[in-house]
């Protein structure tokens, strides 16, 4: 099931190349990004001039994140700052210099506020760049296909607020190999109905997830 809902356009994605993010490391072979778009607009392109915004000027921050199924909540690491975009070339060296600290650093650096959930049916889910202090469930807890478990933020290796998933073969990403997965219950824009079956959308491509298309209010004051 989809971690989001709303309306979404797919960054690195695996059905556009493999491994998405260039590398295998942490278990990210397959992983997917994505950001909220809001019906009637387009996502801003990577790229100008442009100065670094607070993460709360980004339709993904605090957008809530749900399970993608049945399972054991694993690991909980949160406390990472959500900070401003590095979204421009203006602000690509600076994003250069940070993850290359940040993947000296390891996982913990790179990943940010992550929970990791052990599912039924097999694998890990990870989700990361989480909202510093949104994450709901405590490690042992179990949890539902669809429950909400904490928020879309901008902390670890990020140049503005975006959803990063992925399954993999262990509870942390630090030698997880990871494994290919499909996303139930979404609308790739240009078609008429939900896929129940499991897509994973490509690069580029917008995409409704959930019973509507109208992103959730944002409420900070809980997870």
């Amino acid at each position: 099931m989809s971690p989001v809902r709303g309306r979404w356009q797919a960054l690195s994605s695996p059905a556009t190349k493999v491994p998405s993010h260039g590398t295998h490391e942490y278990g990210q072979t397959w992983a997917l990004d994505i950001v909220a778009v809001p019906p009637g607009t387009v996502a801003a392109p990577f790229g100008g001039l442009r100065g670094s915004l607070p993460p709360e000027s980004f339709p993904s921050f605090g957008q809530r994140v749900f399970a993608g199924g049945n399972g054991t909540f694993m690991l909980s690491r949160d406390g990472a700052p959500d900070h401003r975009s590095r979204n421009s070339w203006l602000l690509l060296p600076l994003f250069v210099v940070e993850s290359t600290l940040r993947g000296i650093g390891g996982e913990r650096f790179v990943f940010g506020n992550l929970l990791v959930i052990s599912l039924d049916h097999g694998g890990y889910q990870a989700l990361a760049h989480l909202q510093n202090g949104s994450i709901g469930p405590a490690v042992g807890d179990r949890v539902t296909t669809g429950e909400h478990v904490a928020r879309c933020g901008n902390s670890g290796n990020s140049t503005e607020p975006h959803m990063h998933v992925q399954l993999m073969n262990r509870t942390t990403p630090t030698a997880a190999v990871g494994f290919p997965f499909m996303l139930r219950g979404l609308q790739t824009e240009g078609t008429d109905e939900l896929n129940e079956q499991g897509v994973v959308p490509a690069r580029d491509e917008y995409f409704n997830a959930g019973p509507t298309v109208v992103l959730p209010p944002i409420n900070n004051s809980a997870y």
